[in-house]
């Protein structure tokens, strides 16, 4: 169950890019944005498959690249970071919480139920 929040995030993300510039709300003009938004979500999309081999690492690359995105995008003024944040908060808290949880799992070493069973 822990590795279904930050997977539903990847899975939002990757919806996000590939289907958001040809929707009515963000619809783009520029051929570059809507270029670019597709490699993004190619990346996302890589990262929601990886995610069921490698949790932790997929969703650090995940929120690495959500906050690469989200910079680029206020530097070059294309969205400012203020646009849409409890969106973009409920996303990076969705990542960092998987990255976490990942991480204290894997301390924990085998459940109850495994160190009954040996």
């Amino acid at each position: 169950m822990q590795n279904a929040v930050p997977r539903i995030a990847i899975a939002v993300l990757t919806l996000l890019h590939l289907v958001g510039p040809f929707t009515p709300i963000n619809r783009s003009d520029s051929g570059q944005i809507v270029v670019g938004a597709m490699i993004i979500g190619a990346g996302f999309a890589g990262l929601f498959v990886w995610s069921f081999v490698k949790p932790r690492a997929a969703s650090r690359a995940a929120l690495g690249l959500f906050i690469g995105v989200v910079a680029l995008g206020a530097v070059t003024g294309a969205s400012p970071v203020l646009e849409g944040l409890p969106v973009k908060v409920a996303l990076a808290a969705a990542l960092l919480f998987g990255s976490l949880t990942a991480d204290m799992s894997a301390r924990e070493g085998p459940s109850a139920a495994d160190r009954s069973s040996m």
